[in-house]
């Protein structure tokens, strides 16, 4: 057996090439006859010729069971993968007889809730199935359970302070000023604030070098406000059944985690200044503010003769 044969062996054997220490012990131990070397005098040569031959026929059946050992595995693999391809191409024959149509059966509902409680479980994590769509799901949900609790927080307080003190007449407590207009002023409002605290953050991110997007923002924070969305949720079913202290504390701990979320971003951002973390980080969050609290002022202000109007 030569030099050749037996890396060919070795390679199909160890699946890998022989390195060169492993070829010279082969040589050593005598795996392998090399044709530049004369191992044996002329005298022996029959005989070793006889035990070359005898070491080459063990060499090519030892060979031939590794080849066989390898390729059926291989070959059940390639069966499998026909059988699977075959599986999957004939399941959407079946649901388009079911459903009659050839569209793809999709629940994006389901995605989403299945999306919120893995995100639930791990905020700083992007689960899987995760669409672009969810990040403007979330911040919509938000700002539509933050209005419908505010709206019957200030119903109940009208209320209250109507007629349970004695300071209005009691026909204002049937003329309760909050209602639909209200509710469609809290929701827009809030909804500009959460995109505003977006937008700012993405700014006070380019301030220290950091390289994410907006929508990379805003997804990150999509996932860090989804106990926001459980909270703020329980906070409007409370404060619709008049139990207003419970849905104010619900609320002032989603408005916490909401600041947190900010705080989380901005810290947890790599800085790619010169200047020490500790500054680059305060000063992105000082502009963040100060971004996020003018922003929101102008627009506010400018959306809120038309909110006016429809209140």
């Amino acid at each position: 057996m030569d030099k050749q044969d037996w890396i060919e062996f070795f390679e199909a054997i160890n699946s890998r090439t022989p390195t060169e220490e492993e070829i010279a012990n082969a040589l050593a131990s005598g795996e392998f006859v090399d044709e530049q070397v004369e191992v044996v005098s002329d005298d022996n040569q029959p005989e070793a010729n006889a035990i070359d031959e005898q070491k080459s026929d063990d060499l090519s059946a030892e060979k031939a069971i590794v080849t066989k050992a390898v390729a059926t595995p291989v070959e059940e693999r390639v069966k499998e993968t026909e059988q699977n391809v075959s599986a999957v191409a004939v399941e959407p024959a079946e649901k388009v007889k079911e459903t009659g149509t050839g569209a793809p059966v999709k629940n994006p509902i389901s995605n989403y809730f299945t999306w919120l409680l893995d995100t639930l479980k791990h905020p700083t994590t992007k689960s899987d199935g995760y669409e672009k769509s969810f990040s403007w799901i979330t911040m919509g949900l938000i700002a539509f359970f933050v209005a419908v609790t505010m709206t019957f927080i200030l119903r109940e307080t009208y209320s209250q302070v109507s007629t349970g003190y004695g300071f209005f007449p009691s026909s204002y407590a049937s003329n309760n000023p909050f209602g639909l207009g209200t509710f469609i002023a809290l929701f827009v409002g809030f909804f500009i604030l959460v995109i505003v605290i977006a937008f700012s953050t993405w700014v006070g991110l380019k301030v220290i070098g950091d390289k994410t997007t907006f929508a990379g923002v805003v997804d990150k924070y999509a996932s860090l406000y989804i106990p926001v969305v459980v909270l703020v949720a329980g906070s409007s079913v409370l404060a619709s059944i008049r139990l207003t202290v419970l849905g104010y504390v619900l609320l002032f701990l989603a408005m916490f985690i909401l600041s947190v979320a900010l705080f989380y971003i901005i810290f947890s951002a790599k800085n790619e200044r010169e200047m020490d973390d500790f500054y680059a980080k305060l000063l992105a969050l000082l502009v963040t503010g100060l971004i996020s609290t003018v922003l929101f002022t102008v627009l506010f202000l400018s959306l809120m003769p038309s909110l006016v109007q429809i209140s």
